[in-house]
C-alpha cells in the first residue's frame, strides 16, 4: 500500500469508525445480541443497566485503538465481518476503562468524552457493573468471531494478557501509587492495549508470529506517544478542548512525564516519539501507511 494521503486516510477512518460505531450500537440494542441471550422478562428488568452500559460503549471518541487493529489487519482483514467486530471487542475493553478510572476512588472525574462521566449520570454502583459487563463482553465478541480457532484463541490471549494484571491494569495501579516509574506507567497503562491492537489486526491479518511481534512493538511505542500527549494535554488544554477534566494530574499530585521533565522536554519528547512509531509503522504491511498516518493524528493532539 502506497502512503496514505491525508484525504484517503480520513475517508478510510470515517468508514473504520462507522463500522466499529454500528457493531457497538446493534450489539447493545434492545434487539440485540446481549439482549436476546436473555429471558424477555430479565432483559426489561436490566433496561436500565444495558442503557447505561450503551451510554459508555457508545460514546463518541477517537476510536484510536480500533482504528490501529483495522489498519494492522489491513486488505486481509478487511474492515468488515471479523475485523471490526474484534475492534468492537478492543474499544469494550477501553471503555470499561474509562468507566472505572473515572470513579471516586480512581480519578474522581465529572467529565469524560464531552460528557458527564459514568458514575455521576448513573450512580457508581451501576457504573462498576458497566465495567464488569463491558470487560465480560468484549469476549464474548472475539468467542462469537467468524473466525478460525486458533486465531479466536490468539486474540483473546492477546487482548487478556494487555487488559490484565501484567498490562493496563498493572499500569493503573502504579498509576493511582503515584509511582517514578512514568515510563513504566506508560507502557503498561496505555502501550499494553494499543500494541494488543496492532497485534489483534495482525493475527486477523495472518501474519507469522514474528510480523505479529513487530506489530505489538508499534502499537506499544505508539500507546507511549499517546501517553506523552495527554501527560501534556492535562497540563496545558482546556476541558473544552480535550472532553474531559484539564489539571488533573496536578491536583492528584500525580507523577507524570510534566510533572518529571517539564512541559518543554515533553514536548521534545512527543517529537522523538513520534518520530520512532513513524519509523516502526513505515516498516509493516500492509497496513504501515495509515498506522504512520495514526501516529501523525497521535501527534498533533498535542498541538
Amino acid at each position: 500500500m502506497a502512503a496514505a494521503t491525508d484525504t484517503e486516510f480520513a475517508a478510510w477512518a470515517a468508514s473504520a469508525r462507522a463500522g466499529v460505531d454500528g457493531f457497538l450500537e446493534d450489539w447493545w440494542s434492545p434487539a440485540g445480541p446481549w439482549s436476546r441471550e436473555l429471558d424477555r422478562q430479565v432483559a426489561s428488568h436490566l433496561e436500565g443497566l444495558r442503557s447505561a452500559i450503551t451510554y459508555s460503549a457508545c460514546a463518541p471518541g477517537k476510536r484510536i485503538r480500533p482504528l490501529v487493529l483495522l489498519a494492522a489487519a489491513g486488505d486481509e482483514g478487511g474492515t468488515a465481518g471479523a475485523a471490526v467486530q474484534a475492534a468492537a471487542a478492543l474499544e469494550c475493553i477501553h471503555a470499561y476503562s474509562l468507566v472505572h478510572d473515572d470513579l471516586p476512588a480512581m480519578d474522581d472525574d465529572d467529565l469524560r468524552r464531552g460528557r458527564p462521566t459514568s458514575h455521576r449520570v448513573h450512580g457508581e454502583a451501576t457504573a462498576i457493573l458497566v465495567g464488569d459487563a463491558l470487560q465480560a463482553e468484549a469476549f464474548a465478541m472475539l468467542a462469537t468471531l467468524d473466525a478460525p480457532a486458533h486465531a479466536i484463541a490468539d486474540l483473546v490471549r492477546v487482548l487478556a494478557r494487555a487488559a490484565g494484571a501484567g498490562g493496563m491494569v498493572g499500569g493503573q495501579q502504579l498509576d493511582v501509587e503515584g509511582s517514578p516509574h512514568v515510563a513504566d506507567v506508560h507502557r503498561l497503562k496505555t502501550g499494553a492495549l494499543l500494541g494488543a491492537a496492532a497485534r489483534m489486526g495482525s493475527v486477523l491479518a495472518g501474519h507469522d508470529p514474528a510480523t505479529q511481534e513487530l506489530h505489538g512493538h508499534c502499537g506499544s511505542e505508539l500507546g507511549t506517544l499517546f501517553q506523552l500527549v495527554d501527560d501534556l494535554l492535562d497540563a496545558v488544554a482546556s476541558s473544552d478542548r480535550t472532553g474531559k477534566s484539564a489539571g488533573t494530574d496536578e491536583r492528584r499530585g500525580r507523577r507524570t512525564a510534566v510533572s518529571t521533565h517539564g512541559v518543554a522536554e515533553v514536548r521534545s519528547a512527543v517529537e522523538r516519539q513520534h518520530a520512532r512509531c513513524r519509523r516502526l509503522a513505515q516498516d509493516l504491511h500492509p497496513g504501515g501507511p495509515r498506522l504512520a498516518v495514526i501516529c501523525d493524528v497521535v501527534r498533533d493532539r498535542a498541538g
